[in-house]
């Protein structure tokens, strides 16, 4: 009976571990459920409508979160449409060539953000993510390897052309960029872009 005993523990424990593994892991309990919650699913995000924003003075139609707020800025041309961390602006394009076309314009302003995003000195970096025929996605990369991502998109229009653009003033978390962490991810910002294509 004595020799039974641990050849039945044996087989026991080894049927315990095949039965776990089969249904997925050990269930956790007491301290190690405490210190690896599990995965919370996230909260889905706000549905995406079409917002019409001719009321407001720019004769476009976007999609934005339901419920997004819809704001002039004081003294200036400049739209604001706002939901939690959807925060674009659009404004008319004033001060380009007003000959030039969408396409056009969005190469001048890519060369812009290349110049002035692009400083070895200041140790800063800029990656175009996706490069659109008027529009562009990229990142930013300071010295201390915190990033940045944000879009410019150029629409032409009754004979104007307007611009769209990340809030980046309300987006962006210097203390989080500087500690190497996204302040405006590339999920944010992409949606953000896909928003306002046309």
């Amino acid at each position: 009976m004595k020799k039974i005993t641990p050849l039945f523990m044996a087989g026991s424990l080894l049927i315990a571990v095949c039965c776990n593994t089969a249904c997925g892991g050990k269930k956790k309990t007491g301290e190690d459920a405490a210190s690896k919650p599990e995965t919370a699913t996230a909260a889905p995000a706000a549905a995406m409508k079409p917002l019409d924003l001719s009321s407001h003075g720019i004769p476009l139609t976007i999609t934005a979160p339901e419920g997004a707020a819809v704001s002039r800025e004081e003294g200036t041309g400049v739209i604001a449409v706002v939901k939690d961390r959807f925060n674009v602006l659009i404004s008319e394009d004033k001060y380009g060539d007003e000959n030039a076309t969408a396409e056009q314009a969005k190469e001048t302003l890519l060369q812009e953000d290349n110049q002035s995003l692009n400083d070895p000195d200041m140790g800063m970096k800029m990656e175009v993510l996706k490069n659109d025929p008027t529009g562009y996605l990229y990142m930013t990369t300071n010295k201390q390897g915190g990033k940045i991502c944000r879009f410019t998109y150029v629409i032409a229009k009754d004979g104007k052309k307007y611009v769209a653009k990340e809030n980046f003033m309300e987006l962006n978390d210097i203390d989080k960029s500087m500690e190497t962490g996204y302040s405006i991810s590339r999920e944010e910002a992409e949606a953000m872009y896909n928003a306002v294509k046309q």
